[in-house]
């Protein structure tokens, strides 16, 4: 997988455009990077309309385990994008499923998206 990385210092924004299979160590490794790194004050997008989802629940549910540890420094909102079509329901189901067992674990700033305006909206982002 490959995941290209944008930094908007103005609009304070990190767009992250995922291509390809990923692995639950490589989507960690992101989320380490970034968005553990990322302040309050930051908003990461988090583009997976070409990501190739075939994570299962149980994919998800261990990227959870390992981010719980940094429960306290998540801050940024963190919006997932998701294509609108059916081919994607799986990645919408997962990303959704992320979202609800992050909730559960007390980190409540991620939001699944299936349009770009309204991931935007959420995260307080002026489209370009």
């Amino acid at each position: 997988m490959s995941i290209a990385v944008e930094h908007d210092r103005t609009r304070r924004l990190i767009t992250a455009t995922a291509t390809g299979h990923s692995t639950v160590d490589e989507l960690f490794h992101f989320l380490e990077t970034h968005w553990v790194t990322a302040g309050a004050d930051d908003a990461i997008l988090f583009d997976a309309r070409n990501m190739i989802v075939d994570q299962a629940a149980s994919d998800v549910k261990v990227l959870v385990s390992r981010l719980e540890r940094y429960s306290a420094t998540l801050r940024a909102p963190f919006a997932i994008l998701v294509g609108a079509d059916i081919g994607a329901d799986h990645a919408f189901g997962m990303a959704r499923m992320y979202e609800m067992l992050l909730d559960a674990a007390g980190i409540s700033r991620v939001r699944v998206f299936r349009s770009m305006a309204e991931a935007q909206s959420w995260l307080g982002i002026e489209p370009r």
